[in-house]
């Protein structure tokens, strides 16, 4: 006997009560497959995490998966060592479900509370690495981040936390399409959502500076038409605490 024929029988001895045990049995069939599968996806980053690890000699550092964030755990010998360790596995496995890593924390060591700086980094001469381009591209009335973009938006922060003795302007633009006051509000939210992720990961808040300027810094193309595409950004400056006046 099929399994049609299976279920039609077992509806008729109860009343037609069959159905819907057969489609829970399935429901959860289908349930426990995507648990498989997550687990499945989880080891996997694991491995590659470790993989990145092992390739990047951080000895000091092991590593957990909680679904895709990456709980790095260790003590790092230095802040150069901590940046270094934590972007390769933020990049060990590309983009996308599944094969990212989207978050990368350090669970102990002297970089491990979370949403607080360390007050023994110490100053950088260089800008800290991660702001190379600096630009976070829009779609058309939107202000989320995009999951690419939360990933560059850590190792930002990465680099920000080792070098204090820098800080951020982050500045807020939109196309021309809409209102001036629609426009301007749109501009703040794009900043605001970027200064939001910045400070989730760590970073204090008295380093972040947000400024909207909604459709009156248009990116031209070469031959000086205005790019609706391109405008619609943000744009993250880095200036040293020393050079302020």
């Amino acid at each position: 006997m099929d399994l049609v024929s299976h279920l039609r029988l077992r509806s008729a001895r109860l009343g037609g009560r069959a159905p819907y045990w057969a489609a829970a049995a399935v429901m959860a069939c289908l349930l426990g497959a995507a648990g498989l599968l997550a687990q499945g996806i989880e080891r996997r980053l694991e491995e590659r995490a470790r993989a990145a690890l092992a390739s990047e000699g951080a000895d000091w550092a092991t590593v957990e998966m909680a679904g895709r964030s990456a709980i790095l755990m260790g003590t790092p010998p230095d802040e150069r060592a901590r940046l270094a360790a934590m972007r390769s596995v933020l990049v060990s496995s590309g983009s996308g479900w599944f094969q990212g890593v989207a978050r990368v924390r350090l669970r102990s060591g002297p970089m491990s509370q979370v949403g607080a700086e360390p007050s023994t980094a110490s100053s950088c001469d260089e800008p800290p690495p991660g702001f190379d381009p600096s630009v976070f591209r829009f779609d058309v009335g939107a202000a989320g981040l995009s999951r690419r973009q939360l990933d560059r938006i850590s190792v930002m922060a990465a680099g920000l936390i080792a070098c204090p003795n820098w800080e951020l302007e982050i500045e807020g633009h939109t196309d021309a399409a809409g209102s001036t006051t629609a426009n301007m509000r749109l501009s703040a939210r794009r900043a605001e959502a970027v200064r939001i992720a910045l400070i989730g990961e760590g970073v204090s808040g008295d380093r972040i500076r947000t400024a909207a300027f909604g459709a009156s810094r248009p990116v031209r193309g070469s031959g000086g038409a205005i790019e609706a595409d391109a405008s619609r950004r943000i744009e993250i400056r880095l200036i040293r605490k020393e050079q302020r006046s």
